[in-house]
């Protein structure tokens, strides 16, 4: 589904012309994958892959450090533009 800043569902305004999204998968050991990737009009900087406990991450029950390293990844992500 297409979003746009003039929906009345969005009233955070326009957005930048980068990002990072992140999407979910098994890991062959079964645990589960998180991947953190850029979203923008040029070439990225590359997937970065975090595996966690399969029950852990489906009852929300990852470590402070497992959580820390998820923000750390993604503002890192963000500001490594220097466009905001």
């Amino acid at each position: 589904m297409t979003r746009h800043a003039d929906s009345p569902r969005d009233t955070a305004g326009p957005r930048g012309d980068f990002g990072v999204v992140a999407s979910v998968s098994r890991a062959p050991d079964g645990r589960v994958r998180l991947i953190l990737d850029h979203v923008e009009a040029m070439p990225a900087l590359g997937p970065e892959v975090h595996d966690f406990e399969h029950e852990a991450f489906l009852n929300l029950k990852l470590k402070e450090r497992e959580l820390a390293n998820i923000g750390l990844a993604i503002v890192a992500r963000l500001a490594s533009r220097g466009r905001v």
